[in-house]
């Protein structure tokens, strides 16, 4: 679709994901920001929304104004490239506090200019005469009170970050991803028919450099070649004490485009389950299992999932 760069409402926003949260694709988040300024105009603002690709992958914005270890598109400047607001939470990266946090280009912050106001983000306001006097930022987007507690730990968990070493995490995680993937996409059943389909960039087992999350999203086949249900599949790795996620996976646009199921057959469907695992649209199971990689993990927990996968299901 095309938007017009002569709006006359003001600034806009465009919001974008820079990892794919359902098969763990990475985009060239900072060639779109240029390609945002440059087509639809300086009033367009960018949001990155950084929570599915913080886990595993360094975030710079300071001189190199970078999400990603790509660098920036040629012929560009710096600033053009860095986005103006990244959404990212502590929680999905270590687990705790459960913090997330929306960085903001300060000179664009304050644009922000809320029909509303809540405890804690104004200095003063009269009752009786339209007079408001919003705090500086970050307090006036702050509304009531923060949570201090988990707040306190922040410093904690934040030198815990530091300490990992993002860019070996990157790689690390990107490895097992890759070492499970390509084991799956080898796997048979008798009549030499595959046992897993994979979804996302690894799907070509030769994925460009950085291209993909350490995320493997995959479907599990019967010896026909039928999707076996995603509730039997979670059984037996529940049993093998795997942890995967399982369902549309909070993005039912990306799994829709990967499975290929229309949407239509989803907005149709009877019964309605969100991200449950269970769900159907005419026939067909709508979601896929996906397991996810932290800095935590070893070549064992790849090799158990791949022989519990194995064991059950080839026949």
């Amino acid at each position: 679709e095309t938007v017009s760069t002569q709006s006359t409402w003001g600034p806009s926003l465009l919001a974008f994901s820079a990892q794919d949260n359902f098969h763990g694709g990475r985009i060239d988040w900072a060639a779109l920001t240029v390609a945002t300024r440059r087509g639809l105009g300086p009033q367009w603002r960018v949001l990155v929304d950084a929570a599915a690709l913080a886990p595993n992958c360094p975030i710079r914005l300071g001189d190199q104004g970078n999400l990603r270890t790509q660098e920036i598109p040629t012929a560009c400047s710096k600033d053009e490239a860095r986005p103006d607001f990244v959404a990212v939470s502590i929680a999905k990266i270590i687990g705790f506090p459960q913090v997330g946090a929306l960085l903001v280009r300060r000179p664009v912050g304050y644009e922000l200019i809320r029909p509303y106001y809540g405890g804690g983000s104004v200095v003063e306001r009269t009752s009786s005469f339209s007079y408001m006097l919003p705090k500086e930022l970050p307090d006036r987007l702050e509304d009531g009170t923060p949570q201090f507690l988990s707040l306190a730990m922040l410093p904690l968990a934040l030198a815990w970050i530091e300490n990992l070493n993002m860019a070996d995490v990157n790689e690390w995680t990107k490895r097992l991803a890759e070492y499970l993937a390509l084991g799956l996409s080898r796997l048979r059943h008798r009549n030499g028919k595959p046992v897993c389909r994979i979804y996302g960039f690894l799907c070509g087992l030769h994925p460009s450099e950085d291209s993909q999350g350490a995320v493997v999203t995959f479907h599990v086949l019967d010896r026909e070649g039928n999707t076996i249900p995603l509730g039997d599949v979670l059984m037996y790795l529940n049993d093998a004490k795997i942890q995967v996620r399982s369902g549309v996976l909070c993005n039912m646009g990306s799994c829709c485009e990967a499975t290929g199921i229309a949407e239509a057959m989803v907005a149709n469907r009877g019964v309605k389950n969100g991200c449950g695992w269970d769900d159907a649209a005419e026939g067909q199971v709508l979601g896929a299992v996906r397991a996810s990689f932290g800095y935590y993990n070893t070549w064992e927990d790849a090799d158990r999932l791949y022989a519990t996968i194995l064991d059950v299901f080839v026949r």
